[in-house]
């Protein structure tokens, strides 16, 4: 029994290491306790830019435009944007994004800038601004992924999120 038992769980682990599934979690406000809803999610794999980082609040210029980037993270690498497994994104957006040694992310798109955007904090895909809003993303390989196309397709969910991270306080803004 005790064999069979340490068989088993060699064949989970083993199975469980080779899986790029992604973990979503929701709780609804009906069942936690003081009622909060809560949403989780990991990104696991092992392929993509794993750093976590803070992206400032900042002030921006009336009828200034905010870049849109292409990712990797899910849908694999575009080289015509440097948009490639690491770094996820090359520019001042944030510190940890100025990298020189790497070419620029070129943007796919633009879309208008508010006067103000939040701060949050970024993964592959956004995750919690300073309003507690946060993102957790499932994505459904089962279906056939067409790629970026300026002006027609310029958002994944990845940017899709950090825009709203940047522009709305409440999951209903979002």
């Amino acid at each position: 029994m005790k064999v069979l038992s340490v068989f088993g769980a060699i064949l989970v682990l083993t199975l469980a290491s080779a899986s790029f599934a992604c973990t979503t979690l929701i709780v609804t406000k009906g069942a936690s306790v003081d009622g909060s809803m809560i949403v989780a999610h990991s990104d696991d794999n092992d392929l993509a830019d794993q750093r976590i980082v803070f992206v400032p609040a900042r002030d921006h210029e009336p009828g200034s435009f905010r870049p849109v980037y292409c990712t990797a993270v899910a849908i694999g690498e575009f080289p015509q944007y440097n948009s490639f497994i690491y770094p996820r994104i090359v520019s001042a957006r944030a510190s940890a994004y100025d990298t020189p040694q790497y070419p620029p992310s070129i943007p796919i798109g633009m879309i208008p800038q508010v006067l103000h955007t939040y701060a949050y904090f970024d993964g592959s895909y956004g995750i919690m601004n300073e309003h507690q809003l946060m993102f957790g993303e499932c994505t459904d390989g089962a279906k056939i992924q067409i790629g970026p196309e300026p002006v027609r397709r310029i958002f994944y969910s990845s940017e899709l999120s950090r825009v709203a991270l940047e522009r709305c306080k409440t999951a209903r803004e979002a």
